[in-house]
């Protein structure tokens, strides 16, 4: 893979991230007042069918013999499928918000630990900020899926500010990976 290939994935993953920030922090802002359920889980829907288009294309624009992002085709494929079901279904909204939103978490983070532990393998000394993100993701997403705040908070708003968290975990670990781009490389070959 050459420099200027994985530039551009990396800065369109900078760029989704930003994008899936701006759609929690939407949600939050609006949200259930505002918006219906099925208009909020058509947006969330929307952001992790691209979450999952990113992935894919992720993986197609890397393929080789040692690609780091193998696993993001699964994952990807995973994230798409959720997302298009979140978007096109008839259950009730309000209450399976979170779980749409927790799997799609819990698939963030099965894509990150991976790479942590692809970094973990090569000694990469970006791995314990990525592993500690994934960590923080597959919590979110767990927390997401059986909110145990529901006295404090609604679940739009803990949806919207985990959106958000996520958004920016993974911004951090595409800023990581962008920096270490020489090094990435290698594993490439």
């Amino acid at each position: 893979m050459d420099s200027k290939k994985y530039n551009t994935i990396m800065n369109s993953s900078i760029l989704f991230n930003i994008l899936t920030i701006g759609v929690g922090v939407l949600l939050l802002l609006i949200g259930e007042e505002k918006l219906s359920f099925e208009s909020i889980l058509l947006i969330l829907g929307a952001t992790i069918t691209l979450s999952g288009l990113m992935d894919v294309i992720k993986y197609i624009s890397t393929v080789g013999k040692n690609n780091i992002f193998k696993v993001c085709v699964i994952t990807g494929a995973a994230s798409t499928v959720l997302g298009l079901f979140t978007m096109f279904n008839d259950l009730d909204a309000l209450k399976y918000m979170g779980i749409f939103a927790g799997s799609w978490f819990i698939i963030r983070s099965i894509s990150n630990g991976y790479l942590s532990c692809v970094l973990i393998k090569n000694k990469d000394d970006a791995f314990p900020i990525i592993s500690l993100t994934t960590l923080i993701i597959l919590v979110a997403g767990v927390l997401v899926m059986i909110n145990p705040f529901k006295v404090f908070v609604t679940n739009i708003r803990l949806v919207s500010l985990f959106v958000i968290s996520v958004g920016a975990f993974e911004f951090i670990i595409q800023l990581l990976l962008t920096n270490k781009k020489e090094r990435l490389l290698k594993y490439f070959k």
